[in-house]
């Protein structure tokens, strides 16, 4: 495990460190967050005018992998004036909420995490705590009728019948408090410019700004999730922003919020979320994977896609590891989705569309995976799923064998890409179908199989 609490992509997780919602509505919000399975999750800001890794270039302590990019000068003070006047410039005139929602919708996504605030302090929603933000008259885009974009985009995904969650930096390294001058001037890390311990009045300054922002985001914002980033803030770092009174005081007017404060074990993290990766067996406590379809969550300008096929596998084997998949896209400049993560995401809810029920309110089960072949389990007793998954258009078998967790006698087998029963034999614990005349979808298929209880 590093200073930041990682191990193997899943932040701070040990067999008895996770600590399950205090009550029972916060619970059953979770059981009911675990079976969207699917979110679509949007970085966007100012970083997004110059194509870098969100906000990551300010700090000096990441610069080996974040200030690469910056090819135009050597003077990273003059890079950090300038990173903080590309909100002058922020403009995305095609933003359109009603279309992002939708988008989320037809990738089959059952709610929505949006950046309210990356660690730069930007804030993408109509704070009163700061003149950062997107609704202030030095950013163009404060004129428009969506200035206030997060609520126009949680809006528009409540028509859709969307879950929102709220991504919130607990940093913020354009306040006073945090950074002294926004980190100019000086080598900066990921914490503050000075020690908390010989200024406690200056860092409490800082975490009454952050509990104010985030009561503000609960109460006029409505989020379902509260997902904090910058796990570094934690008390063992002499950092303690106090999450847990806070999120004690937000429930005490929104007692059904769920709450994500990653890498932080406790009882302010409903759920773990490794990054960019995901657990190599299953979990037996929730947990999500925030993943890209690109190499960053960022947008860059000429940025590759991952396939359709790797997606879906992703999906599959995330889900039946017991986890949610939280993908996610970066809009461009002018606030457009990429049309090559649109057709991936539609691509995807094409093929939930067909197999969704092996995927959807579903649970981990025995025996997990075994080659190409992974297993769900429906909520009502003697269902089970099986989905394979395809290297190519035309690999699946005549005859595919599936090992099973029991020797209960199978009633039934289920292909649900394309919709019609198949012929099987049983052998104890082995299941073979027959594929012949099979209709194969090119990218993995799911098999409902029920046994009698």
């Amino acid at each position: 495990m590093n200073r930041d609490g990682v191990i193997n992509g899943v932040h701070t997780y040990t067999p008895s460190g996770y600590k399950e919602p205090p009550t029972a509505l916060l619970q059953q919000r979770l059981s009911d967050f675990c079976d969207k399975k699917l979110g679509l999750m949007l970085h966007f800001g100012p970083y997004t005018n110059a194509g870098l890794i969100e906000s990551w270039a300010l700090c000096d302590q990441d610069a080996v992998w974040s200030q690469k990019q910056i090819d135009w000068t050597n003077d990273i003070d003059h890079f950090k004036k300038q990173y903080y006047g590309l909100s002058r410039s922020f403009n995305p005139i095609r933003f359109d909420p009603a279309r992002w929602a939708k988008t989320a919708k037809e990738a089959g996504a059952g709610y929505v995490l949006f950046t309210m605030k990356h660690h730069d302090g930007f804030c993408m929603f109509d704070t009163a705590y700061t003149d950062y933000k997107v609704t202030a008259p030095d950013c163009p885009f404060s004129v428009e009728e969506n200035a206030d974009i997060a609520r126009a985009l949680f809006e528009r995904c409540r028509v859709e019948g969307l879950w929102v969650a709220a991504y919130f930096s607990k940093p913020d390294w354009h306040h006073e408090d945090y950074w002294e001058n926004h980190g100019i001037g000086y080598k900066t890390t990921r914490y503050p410019s000075y020690q908390t311990r010989q200024d406690p009045e200056r860092w409490a300054r800082f975490v009454r700004f952050l509990h104010a922002q985030v009561h503000e985001i609960a109460d006029r914002y409505s989020p379902d999730i509260l997902w904090f980033d910058g796990g570094w803030i934690r008390r063992e770092t002499d950092t303690d922003p106090r999450m847990e009174e806070l999120i004690a005081a937000v429930r005490e007017k929104h007692p059904d919020i769920l709450a994500a404060n990653r890498t932080v074990t406790g009882c302010c993290e409903d759920f773990i979320t490794p990054e960019q990766q995901f657990p190599p067996a299953p979990l037996t406590i929730p947990w999500e994977s925030c993943m890209t379809l690109t190499e960053c969550f960022s947008y860059r300008f000429g940025e590759r896609y991952i396939t359709l096929r790797a997606l879906i596998h992703r999906l599959v084997k995330i889900v039946a590891r017991g986890g949610n998949l939280a993908i996610n896209v970066s809009p461009q400049p002018d606030g457009a989705l990429p049309q090559g993560a649109v057709a991936r995401l539609q691509g995807l809810g094409a093929w939930l569309r067909a197999a969704g029920e092996a995927i959807y309110s579903t649970r981990i089960c025995a025996p997990y995976e075994a080659g190409n072949l992974f297993y769900t389990r429906a909520k009502k007793p003697g269902c089970i799923y099986a989905i394979a998954l395809w290297k190519n258009a035309h690999a699946a078998p005549r005859l595919l064998t599936l090992p099973l967790a029991s020797d209960k006698k199978v009633k039934a087998v289920h292909a649900l890409c394309c919709s019609r029963a198949v012929a099987f034999e049983q052998r104890g614990a082995s299941l073979t179908l027959s594929l012949t005349d099979f209709v194969q979808n090119p990218y993995a298929d799911a098999f409902r199989i029920e046994s009698e209880e």
